[in-house]
């Protein structure tokens, strides 16, 4: 077997790879971690009250799980958050999220149907139409879906490596929050709304969680969207007492 033959087969070989490992070494590669700001809301619509909590959500990329028989990588998401007694930080568990890449096109895991849904798509031009799932809390339906027109597809420089994004509208009668909200980028998603279809979270009875991304790590990558004087694993101080509470608003008066 000569050189020219040998070469010949090693090419060959690596266009019968699957492309599955190529486009997860681009999208939510192992350690891989997104830090979110998070806002959790309990709304009373008797009451017209709203209370909150502030803190982050860390995302994490920790392993490969298989799903119908397709290699998907796992999120592992985390809320961290204070005490409203002693400003003591405490965590909780969030969920997790699956993920797996075809080509240039991101799929995620949908329990309650059971099957992988279109998450991001970048093999696409300005023009086409995107198809996304809507939530059965808004539709009342289990799997209906909202067609949004890709408005521009436009490049940006991170790290010194060009990355892809993408515009979209918002659908027909759907507010802007309620739903994907663009540009979603190449190897970390969206920057407002956490990684998924809607830039809310939606849960029942009223609750609604927020989400705008502060940072973005990989072995590749180290982004901070927001202040760079600000960690990405900060927590705000709370008041701990009406003593407190009194004096933050003389302060901000001032």
């Amino acid at each position: 077997m000569n050189a020219i033959t040998r070469f010949l087969i090693f090419v060959s070989s690596l266009l019968a790879a699957p492309l599955l490992s190529i486009a997860q070494a681009d999208f939510a590669p192992i350690g891989a971690k997104w830090y979110y700001d998070w806002h959790g809301h309990d709304y009373n619509p008797v009451t017209s009250i709203a209370t909150g909590t502030d803190g982050y959500m860390l995302q994490e990329s920790v392993a490969d799980t298989p799903i119908h028989g397709i290699t998907a990588r796992k999120l592992q998401q985390t809320v961290f958050a204070r005490s409203t007694t002693d400003n003591s930080i405490y965590s909780m568990p969030y969920g997790n999220m699956y993920v797996y890449a075809t080509n240039d096109t991101i799929w995620y895991y949908n329990r309650s149907l059971d099957r992988f849904l279109l998450l991001y798509a970048f093999n696409v031009q300005v023009g086409d139409t995107l198809k996304h799932r809507a939530p059965p809390e808004l539709t009342n339906s289990s799997d209906t879906t909202w067609k949004m027109i890709v408005n521009a597809v436009t490049t940006e420089n991170y790290n010194g490596q060009t990355v892809k994004s993408v515009h979209v509208n918002v659908p027909l009668g759907m507010q802007d929050g309620e739903m994907l909200k663009g540009p979603y980028y190449q190897y970390f998603g969206q920057t407002e709304g956490r990684m998924g279809e809607y830039a809310w979270s939606y849960l029942e009875e009223e609750d609604y969680d927020e989400f705008t991304l502060r940072c973005y790590q990989d072995a590749t990558f180290d982004v901070h969207f927001g202040n760079v004087a600000i960690a990405c694993d900060s927590i705000k101080m709370l008041p701990t007492s009406v003593e407190d509470v009194d004096y933050l608003s003389a302060k901000l008066s001032v």
